[in-house]
């Protein structure tokens, strides 16, 4: 009736090898039956075999009297309060399955009385919270799948972006997510650039688009708990793992695991995460057996790691390992071209109609802003920006539904005459705009070296040389106080 990802296992304590026998003909296919013909095995065997029930004989070779075996019950419960105890017994008297129950057993049965569909009634009786616990691990797991395949193609959650370095790092991920399906990466930037939007567009173009994508943000894991919640736990394992529990590895098997903040985690957790990615292997938390899954390991920091490597709080073996291949991703002010798509998706409108929805200046603010906290801030502000619009019942997005903060920024550095005019701009010449000023502070910190500067911007001379003269014959009035790219390319 109940569907379970493994047969449950009972382990019998009896001297009698006949009944071990008898049990396990009688039961097989249908229970594990673990056998122990004395106490002296009993916890190594619960431990190993994640034992679900125990059968337990109130009295083995050793003993007199049934004394002992009430006792037995006793620390049994005590040890493992969460496994249901049933104790087999040839004594039929009441006063003896009493003081059993008193003592903690859950159930009793006769030898005597050996009848297999009422005994495997009692089993499935005391089974059935382990049943309904792993049928909603299940449940739990497949809509984790579910939301994780939805999030990653979901149109509302896009990789924005269509400048030279972006469409460079969707490319390099998408030939990654195709040809490497087991691949280490790491992504780094500041903190709201879009390293996990950037993780889940490698999934969803890649090898294991149909199997889970699950973000972990290690950073809000209380750090005694991360191993169990990464790896799971068994029962009994520390004081609160009243359960078996399966942990976020077991949850993205097939798929990817991205681990977000990952320099936030210890020395000794990245010991353990360092031989899953070298050998695919890890070891739930109160097991002695290793586990093997196929996960491929997806991490992001907003960290310096070389520098914490230096600090001695990062393990320099653990940093090669994820860095097998790296991706950087810009701040928002490094790639201000990406700023009107942006805000176009953000107010859920056509990019072509930005122009109908912003007003010009407000929308010059927008992009030349310094968004310290780059695609989250900009899209909060948008938020709020729409609010406001609503609020003092504007037609379009004006200066007076921008917060203070971007009204009051100083004028960008570098601004020009073609800037002054930028109200009179079409939304193609901004964006030329916005494009060659990135290339005119690149050469200016390169000093002048065209091809050091075409490597900065993630091109070659020859790319970067073709895109300067086709903004020139375009839009020739745009480089009037563009000193540098004029002197490089002699215009």
């Amino acid at each position: 009736m109940y569907s379970t990802s493994k047969k449950a296992v009972l382990l019998v304590v009896d001297d009698e090898i006949n009944f071990h026998k008898m049990l396990k003909f009688a039961f097989q296919g249908k229970y594990e039956i673990v056998s122990a013909q004395d106490m002296s095995t009993v916890a190594p065997l619960v431990k190993q075999k994640m034992v679900d029930l125990i059968l337990l004989d109130l009295k083995l070779k050793k003993d007199t009297d049934f004394h002992a075996g009430l006792k037995r019950i006793v620390g049994l419960k005590k040890d493992y309060p969460n496994i249901p105890l049933l104790i087999v017994t040839n004594n039929g008297k009441t006063e003896t399955i009493v003081t059993a129950m008193k003592n903690g057993a859950d159930d009793f049965l006769y030898k005597g009385d050996f009848d297999r569909i009422k005994w495997q009634s009692k089993f499935e009786k005391h089974l059935k919270p382990l049943y309904l616990e792993r049928e909603n691990e299940r449940l739990e797991t497949q809509k984790a799948q579910l939301e994780a395949t939805v999030n990653s193609l979901n149109s509302n959650h896009p990789f924005l972006g269509r400048s030279e370095k972006i469409l460079k790092i969707k490319e390099e991920l998408s030939f990654v997510a195709t040809a490497e399906k087991n691949t280490t990466v790491l992504i780094t930037g500041e903190t709201g650039v879009g390293k996990e939007v950037a993780a889940r567009y490698l999934h969803a173009r890649g090898i294991r688009s149909h199997q889970p994508f699950v973000a972990v943000n290690l950073s809000t894991i209380q750090s005694t708990l991360v191993e169990s919640t990464l790896f799971g736990h068994q029962k009994g394992a520390f004081t609160d793992a009243k359960s078996d529990r399966k942990g976020f590895f077991h949850q993205a098997e097939g798929g990817i695991l991205f681990l977000d903040e990952i320099g936030d985690i210890s020395l000794g957790m990245q010991v353990k995460l360092l031989r899953f990615i070298q050998d695919k292997t890890f070891r739930i938390v109160g097991s002695e057996k290793d586990i093997t899954l196929d996960v491929q390991i997806v991490a992001a920091t907003n960290k310096d790691l070389k520098k914490a490597i230096e600090e001695g709080t990062f393990r320099a073996d653990f940093y090669q390992r994820l860095k097998v291949f790296p991706v950087h991703i810009p701040p928002l002010r490094k790639r201000r071209e990406d700023i009107p798509e942006m805000i176009a998706h953000f107010m859920q409108i056509d990019e072509s109609d930005l122009e109908k929805q912003v007003e010009k200046n407000t929308l010059y603010k927008l992009i030349h802003y310094r968004w310290e906290g780059n695609v989250r801030e900009l899209k909060n502000t948008i938020e709020y920006m729409t609010i406001r619009k609503r609020l003092k019942k504007k037609e379009v997005l004006d200066l007076e539904c921008l917060p203070d903060e971007i009204v009051q920024s100083p004028k960008p550095e570098n601004f020009s005459n073609a800037e002054s005019k930028f109200g009179a701009l079409a939304h193609r010449e901004r964006l030329a705009l916005v494009d060659l000023q990135s290339i005119e502070r690149t050469l200016q910190e390169c000093l002048d070296r065209k091809g050091l500067a075409a490597a900065k911007l993630n091109t070659n001379a020859d790319g970067l040389r073709y895109k300067v003269k086709k903004y020139y014959s375009n839009y020739p009035y745009l480089f009037e106080e563009l000193d540098h790219i004029k002197r490089a390319y002699n215009i």
